[in-house]
């Protein structure tokens, strides 16, 4: 008994607890600011109780993953597809037993909490991402990886658009070009993806889109020309952020996020609740402690050398920094408004749990 907790301990003081920390830390200001906007939104404390549970959770979950040896995934023949298998099967699942929130079918009503199975998904293609590249010779002149891995990618994209959940769909086609892209494929390659991205954007835009979903991409543009409309939700986070100043209205103290002028501002907005109550500072420390992340986690794909790890950490640094840059941009009007949540700080247990689990992955690839 007391070898074996001679042996936990050691194996925790090897884990990143820079990583931890910054996760920690933006988890932290995540649930002090749904803390304040609680008594705006409908049960607003019950909220909050429930993402203290999900933090809590998911912090013990990534210790669990970091403590194991992700490889064992790799070396057992089939767990890594039947992973990704089964998480795809629950997206089809959805068009049967979903439950439809502002407009998309993605949730299961699970009684006090909804579950988003496209989170667990962004997991799971990593992985399988990661196993597939890992034992093929991607530098050769063959093509034939890179179409089966484009079939893989696929079926859930498709399944994830017609819910419809382009922020989502969006994600998981960069987090493959993301592993694609480190994985050693040549450059002729990458182009000709770079090009069939943009063909199926164009396609996606005319036949999957809805109207409402293109009203989007149109009013961010001039959000202005409709503010009471479809520009509506970017003119509020924009008098949010600019209406908190440098060192914010206080926490409780907003004006646009307390009054509930701003819709989901405790869930995809919730960077421009923060901006408001605790100003551009608050604003600042958020993009510190990600690029502390995205550092940390560059740093051990640089210094990993087993292929299936460096190729994990790679998915999930892509995956982390593209839902960042997204949410950040939708909040500032730099980027059409597609419904992503901020990792660790957003409400929502699903993508709470499932960043815990990403960030246990790379812990434990980091051994």
């Amino acid at each position: 008994m007391k070898n074996s907790l001679v042996i936990l301990i050691k194996k925790l003081s090897k884990l990143d607890w820079i990583l931890i920390g910054a996760v920690t830390l933006l988890c932290a200001i995540g649930l002090l600011e749904i803390y304040s906007l609680s008594p705006s939104i409908n049960d607003g404390f019950f909220i909050f109780q429930k993402q203290i549970l999900f933090v809590l959770i998911g912090f013990l979950l990534m210790l669990c993953v970091a403590l194991l040896d992700c490889r064992m995934i790799r070396d057992k023949k089939g767990a890594v597809f039947i992973i990704f298998l089964l998480s795809t099967a629950s997206l089809v699942a959805l068009f049967f037993w979903g439950r439809v929130i502002s407009g998309s079918r993605s949730w299961f009503d699970l009684g006090t909490i909804n579950f988003e199975p496209v989170e667990i998904v962004k997991v799971a293609l990593i992985l399988l991402l990661a196993k597939f590249f890992s034992t093929r010779h991607v530098k050769s002149s063959s093509i034939k990886p890179l179409i089966t891995s484009l079939i893989y990618v696929a079926l859930p994209v498709f399944l994830v658009i017609l819910q419809p959940d382009l922020g989502s769909a969006s994600i998981l086609i960069l987090i493959w070009f993301g592993v694609v892209a480190v994985s050693g494929i040549k450059k002729k390659y990458l182009v000709a993806i770079l090009i069939a991205l943009l063909v199926l954007t164009s396609v996606s835009w005319a036949y999957f889109l809805k109207d409402y979903q293109k009203n989007r991409v149109l009013s961010y543009l001039e959000p202005e020309k409709d503010p009471l409309g479809h520009g509506y939700n970017v003119v509020q986070s924009l008098a949010a952020i600019s209406g908190g100043g440098f060192w914010g209205k206080g926490v409780g103290r907003g004006t646009v996020v307390q009054l509930g002028f701003l819709p989901a501002r405790h869930t995809d907005f919730i960077f421009a609740s923060i901006c408001e109550e605790m100003g551009l500072l608050g604003g600042i420390v958020i993009i510190t402690l990600y690029g502390i992340i995205f550092w940390r986690l560059f740093v051990s794909f640089v210094f990993t050398r087993d292929n299936f790890s460096r190729l994990i950490i790679g998915g999930v640094l892509v995956l982390f920094m593209s839902q960042c840059l997204i949410n950040l941009g939708i909040s500032t009007g730099i980027v059409p408004v597609t419904g992503l949540s901020l990792p660790f700080v957003s409400y929502g247990g699903s993508g709470v749990i499932s960043s815990f689990i990403a960030i246990g992955l790379t812990l434990s690839a980091r051994h």
